[in-house]
């Protein structure tokens, strides 16, 4: 008797706990946002990814009724603001860019060791997905790929070609292309986006690997000119410019940019955010601004975009 007494009792405690902690976590929920949400960029001000996160949630703030100030963080290819992000509170009001696949080559790499794996974050959208292009300056010799391959192969190591980041999305099709086409290039590896246009422009290195995205902006000044994308089928904005595939490199790249916080942020507060993302990358407004950037938007939800990532 005495034992059934107790399992009742316990029983009871057990059932008032879930209701407890259940009716905090929603009223957690509806009091959310109550005040400014950070958003931190792991590049520096001025690139890519940092442009279309600040576009992102100017839009964003007015959806979800709060601030939402973009602050960045470079360094270490990403490490800084990838360990900040995994130790900030997870309470939706400190979030980071998540990039793919720099973010997975920085947790596989075993040279780095940089504590901390794909558990340690909550993953909230995808906002874009910008190919991969090869590109000159204007004035460039190169006019096509095959003239750039057909002068690797005559000069093995010769040829400056830099990248955004090192071991990035940029830097994999790089060495995938040496690879496939049987080449060897002098790849140079920047901090971001704009140190390293600086280069190409000033004639100090010949080859931009980057993003539609990082790029779009100067071939429409007339400064650079597209050889290549790195895509499945040809850009819109560029139908002239051939992908890789078609010129006998089949190689698909891209930097696909979305939204993480730290690991344990409440579903009720994720599927906020969520929401909010959506429908700022539904606003027309926002739409037209990053069409004129050269920033594909691909809206995944919490769910797919964790599909997509694993």
């Amino acid at each position: 008797m005495r034992e059934q007494k107790r399992l009742r009792w316990l029983v009871l405690i057990s059932f008032f706990s879930m209701f407890v902690i259940g009716s905090v976590s929603i009223g957690w929920a509806q009091q959310y946002p109550n005040k400014p949400i950070t958003f931190q960029v792991h590049s520096a001000a001025g690139g890519s990814t940092d442009v279309g996160m600040r576009l992102l949630f100017a839009t964003a703030e007015k959806i979800i009724g709060q601030p939402m100030p973009v602050t960045n963080k470079p360094g270490a290819g990403g490490v800084l603001a990838a360990t900040t992000l995994m130790r900030a509170r997870p309470d939706g009001y400190f979030l980071g860019s998540w990039i793919s696949p720099t973010n997975a080559v920085l947790m596989l790499d075993p040279e780095r060791k940089v504590g901390f794996g794909p558990s340690d974050f909550t993953y909230i959208a995808n906002h874009v997905y910008d190919p991969n292009v090869i590109c000159v300056k204007s004035d460039s010799p190169f006019k096509t790929l095959g003239d750039l391959i057909k002068a690797a192969k005559e000069q093995p190591g010769k040829i400056s070609m830099g990248v955004t980041a090192k071991l990035g999305d940029d830097h994999l099709l790089a060495i995938d292309l040496q690879r496939r086409a049987g080449v060897k290039f002098n790849i140079i590896s920047m901090d971001s986006s704009a140190p390293l246009r600086a280069a190409v422009l000033g004639g100090h290195v010949q080859i931009y690997v980057g993003n539609q995205g990082d790029t779009q902006p100067t071939v429409k000044e007339g400064l650079f000119r597209y050889l290549a994308f790195a895509d499945t089928k040809r850009s819109p904005q560029f139908k002239n410019v051939p992908t890789m595939t078609e010129l006998g490199y089949p190689l698909v790249g891209a930097s696909a940019r979305g939204i993480a916080g730290p690991k344990g942020i409440p579903k009720e507060v994720v599927a906020i955010l969520e929401a909010a993302i959506k429908k700022a990358t539904e606003d027309p407004e926002h739409i037209e601004k990053m069409e004129k950037m050269g920033l594909p938007i691909e809206f995944l939800g919490s769910k797919e975009y964790m599909e997509f990532l694993a």
